[in-house]
């Protein structure tokens, strides 16, 4: 079992175009505390108006999500996590889910929990089209 550590991420980078890797620089000092969060917001971070030509939006109609780690002098280490989205209903979030065989995908939260551990995935609801009344 590993022991929880703080993580630092000052310096790295935040991107939704995996060939445009520098894009938002996290600020120095950022610190992720053990079994802690860090949440972003878009109109103060990566989407402000002084991130200039590198401002980025993240679309309700999908989108990608990357973190590039850095050292100090903004150099790539060949570090990074990403994942793509598709569409996402008004005011739903995503979160990383393990699901029951080990698989990790990044699913629409039941419930929005910035700032928490996730909850689990948004499931239906489920809509039956057909059905055999009289099967072979």
């Amino acid at each position: 079992m590993s022991e929880a550590v703080p993580v630092d991420l000052g310096g790295w980078f935040l991107t939704d175009d995996f060939s445009s890797r520098v894009k938002f620089r996290i600020p120095a000092g950022t610190i992720i505390p053990a079994n802690g969060y860090l949440v972003f917001y878009e109109t103060n971070s990566f989407n402000a108006p002084a991130q200039g030509t590198n401002a980025f939006g993240l679309s309700a109609s999908g989108d990608d999500a990357y973190i590039f780690s850095a050292d100090a002098l903004g150099r790539l280490t060949g570090y990074a996590q990403g994942f793509d989205f598709g569409p996402a209903a008004a005011d739903v979030t995503f979160g990383r889910y393990t699901n029951s065989v080990g698989t990790v995908m990044e699913v629409a939260q039941s419930v929005n929990t910035l700032g928490a551990p996730n909850t689990y995935p948004r499931v239906g609801p489920v809509v039956i089209s057909e059905f055999m009344f009289w099967p072979p």
